[in-house]
């Protein structure tokens, strides 16, 4: 199970890996719809698209949020 959210220099986040998880949809599915909307979400916060290694090895795109 994922932290909700985690604090990096003193501001509070989430991302798109744990909005997938904790609500049981895919993370494609979750990027899909972020990308849908992307003008809002940056009305309402910072949106960064960040890269990590997934499993396969292979770079993994994933959102960062964060409410201004």
């Amino acid at each position: 199970m994922y932290k909700l959210v985690y604090e990096k220099k003193n501001d509070v986040f989430t991302d798109s890996l744990v909005i997938a998880s904790e609500t049981g949809n895919r993370h494609i599915s979750i990027k899909e719809l972020l990308n849908d909307y992307i003008s809002e979400f940056k009305e309402l916060g910072t949106l960064s698209v960040l890269n990590r290694e997934s499993t396969g090895g292979l770079p993994e795109q994933h959102y960062e949020l964060n409410e201004l």
